[in-house]
């Protein structure tokens, strides 16, 4: 099951494993302030010739 982050309005992230069918959390269930998921881009590696 993968790992997601979440941010909380303050700017503090917090991170929690679901499974891919889980909807995403809309509050924090430690605290019940709003959150969403942030989202980061995949890392690219360019590997061979003329990289």
């Amino acid at each position: 099951m993968p790992i997601y982050e979440y941010r909380r309005p303050d700017g503090t992230t917090f991170d929690i494993q679901q499974s891919f069918s889980d909807e995403p959390l809309k509050v924090d269930p430690e605290t019940g302030v709003p959150v969403e998921r942030d989202l980061h881009p995949p890392a690219v590696h360019f590997k061979g010739k003329g990289f």
